[in-house]
């Protein structure tokens, strides 16, 4: 994705008479539906995990490892909702603003 947007971007830097594109508008679309649904994929592993641990709940006997991975686990999920948020509402629709152009 991202080498797609750096020539996106140098494209719209010089774009004018006789300009070319490298990514034609149906690729782009494809690369597009391709990043949203491995963010549903991951959606839905997150989901998985969360069931699987209980929403992170350690159960009272547990070791310092194990209270430390449900922690560390339930940190890569806010981490992960927060890059699907900024590629999802702020660069796919950049990307597609971009490429209109």
């Amino acid at each position: 994705m991202f080498p797609m947007l750096r020539t996106l971007d140098t494209e719209y830097e010089s774009s004018g008479p006789g300009s070319t594109r490298a990514w034609t508008p149906e690729a782009l679309r494809a690369e597009l539906a391709s990043l949203e649904a491995e963010h549903d994929d991951v959606g839905d592993a997150l989901k998985s995990i969360r069931g699987l641990t209980s929403n992170y709940q350690t159960p009272a006997d547990a070791c310092i490892t194990y209270s430390t991975l449900y922690r560390e686990l339930q940190g890569l999920e806010v981490d992960i909702h927060r890059h699907v948020h900024l590629e999802n509402n702020i660069l796919i629709p950049t990307v597609r603003t971009l490429a209109e152009s």
